[in-house]
């Protein structure tokens, strides 16, 4: 899964500026906020200098704060302040921005990915386009109307396989479904 794009969630779910969400990433925290630019990055959640992470759960911030020594990021990932720092010899404040993950928005969804060599998505899913396209012409406009989180006491490939499978029995349910 490192080395995989993955769903983080919508566009629509950090719409304003310094709204943020930290996900878990194949065990790596990830932050994915929208700067103060509109952007949306996404970041490891962690101050490279001592390791802390930053943020947790979801919300709003206008700049990232490491609960161990003070120092301040703004929402595009550059260190403005370190105190003390002065007493560095060559201290340098752009050298110690937080980094980067990568993240595409592709229709609106929001995706991951921890390979910086990583294939673009957009160009994984190329072929793709022009059919969600003539499905879904104002996707702009969606938000999502619902999140549901289930644990399962079971290998998450048979959860996720048991999902995206359609085996029906041939009762005439698949053509008796609302879609």
């Amino acid at each position: 899964f490192r080395r995989c794009w993955l769903l983080i969630g919508h566009a629509n779910d950090i719409p304003n500026a310094g709204d943020y969400v930290v996900e878990d990433v194949s065990g790596t925290s990830v932050i994915v906020m929208r700067g103060q630019d509109g952007e949306i990055r996404a970041f490891y959640n962690v101050r490279i200098h001592r390791g802390h992470e930053l943020l947790e759960g979801k919300g709003c911030a206008k700049k990232m704060t490491c609960p161990y020594r003070a120092w301040t990021y703004d929402t595009t990932g550059q260190l403005r302040a370190a105190p003390n720092a002065t007493s560095f010899t060559g201290f340098d404040k752009a050298q110690h921005r937080l980094r980067q993950v990568r993240v595409e928005v592709f229709f609106g969804l929001v995706l991951v990915n921890l390979d910086a060599e990583a294939m673009p998505f957009v160009e994984l899913a190329a072929e793709a386009v022009p059919e969600i396209r003539d499905y879904a012409p104002n996707h702009e406009s969606y938000h999502r109307a619902a999140l549901t989180g289930r644990l399962a006491s079971a290998n998450w490939k048979v959860v996720a396989e048991n999902f995206n499978e359609c085996y029906c029995p041939s009762s005439g349910f698949l053509g008796q479904m609302v879609v």
